[in-house]
């Protein structure tokens, strides 16, 4: 498959993507983002973003996951990583735009809070836990089989000898 690497605009959370060959660029292009800050009650809006210091790539059961995190302590934003396959489908690496001129956009959803920083360079290895994805639902409890709907008879009186008279 093909090589990308991706990065975002400090300004606008715009999106670069660079095509390698080998040890070679072989292109790059710019993709319109959309900031997603659905159901983030009390969160920071929207930027300033400063710079996107570190980038995470998981890949697990459900795919590939992409995140940055905001060096001004906004968020984490994830990457809808099937939106950024259909943008780098519709890249032209000789004018440098990803479909800009139809509309396509790849949105960014704020998923987590981050710290103000900006010594969070660095990189993750890719088959570790996502620490992003929601913890599974606790184990459901054992099922127990219904009560007796009448309590048991009790048992027969013994054949004991009668006491003398």
């Amino acid at each position: 498959g093909q090589t990308y690497l991706v990065w975002l605009g400090e300004r606008d959370a715009s999106m670069f993507v660079m095509r390698v060959a080998g040890e070679e660029i072989d292109g790059y292009a710019l993709i319109r983002t959309r900031l997603v800050w659905d159901g983030c009650n009390g969160c920071p809006g929207p930027g300033p973003f400063d710079t996107f210091g570190a980038g995470f790539k998981y890949v697990n059961e459900f795919g590939v996951q992409l995140y940055f995190a905001a060096n001004s302590g906004v968020g984490v934003l994830k990457v809808d990583v099937a939106q950024l396959d259909v943008a780098i489908g519709a890249c032209n690496w000789t004018t440098h735009a990803c479909g800009l001129g139809a509309g396509t956009t790849v949105d960014l959803t704020r998923i987590n809070a981050a710290y103000e920083t900006t010594t969070n360079d660095g990189f993750n290895c890719e088959t570790a836990n996502d620490p992003f994805l929601p913890s599974p639902p606790p184990p459901a409890p054992p099922v127990l089989p219904p009560p007796p709907s009448t309590p048991p008879s009790p048992p027969p009186p013994s054949a004991s000898p009668s006491p003398p008279p």
